[in-house]
């Protein structure tokens, strides 16, 4: 059972338009931030308590400069929207650990990890592989978002001597708009 302080974040973030995985996410800070201070109402406590946190995540925790700025977004926003406090200007340690940049398989491990895959789990990768949707976002479609038409994407797998059957989908403008820019950023190439 979420308290009435966090119930109210969640509402503030709803009107305000926020998404479900911000307010999601800023509530996971905000948490983090009560732990810190002892269980303490973020109402009793002040900018040394933010600045100290922060510099926690930093030195003790070692998050990483995204992680601590996500952090600090989401207390400047209780502070800011709900409790109605201005923090002023925080002198706190910035985070030197810089982000990682995400491996890219070779189309020989695709391959590799296409032959493992069959039924749903396969239709998903290939999704995920030949459009460049997100995990969350091809869980969400559903059936009434397919055609029966397949059809083949030009892709970096299709350069590389992989044809993936792509089923084509009617999807949210949002969706469309990535997979056209997808398309003619390959064509480009």
């Amino acid at each position: 059972m979420s308290s009435p302080f966090l119930s109210r974040v969640r509402s503030v973030c709803r009107l305000r338009g926020y998404s479900l995985r911000t307010e999601d996410t800023y509530i996971y800070w905000i948490k983090q931030f009560i732990y810190f201070t002892g269980k303490r109402h973020p109402a009793d406590c002040g900018p040394k308590e933010v600045e100290e946190f922060l510099t926690y995540l930093a030195v003790v925790r070692h998050v990483a400069i995204n992680t601590q700025r996500l952090a600090l977004n989401a207390l400047v926003f209780v502070y800011r929207h709900v409790l109605d406090q201005d923090l002023g200007d925080l002198g706190f340690s910035l985070a030197t650990k810089q982000r990682q940049l995400p491996s890219v398989l070779t189309p020989s491990q695709i391959r590799r990890i296409l032959e493992f895959l069959d039924g749903r789990n396969k239709l998903i990768f290939e999704i995920l592989y030949g459009s460049g949707l997100r995990i969350s976002e091809c869980l969400r479609l559903g059936m009434g978002f397919f055609v029966s038409s397949l059809w083949s994407m030009q892709s970096p797998t299709h350069r590389a001597g992989l044809s993936l059957p792509f089923t084509c989908f009617r999807a949210q403008k949002s969706t469309e708009a990535r997979c056209n820019r997808k398309r003619s950023e390959q064509t480009q190439n």
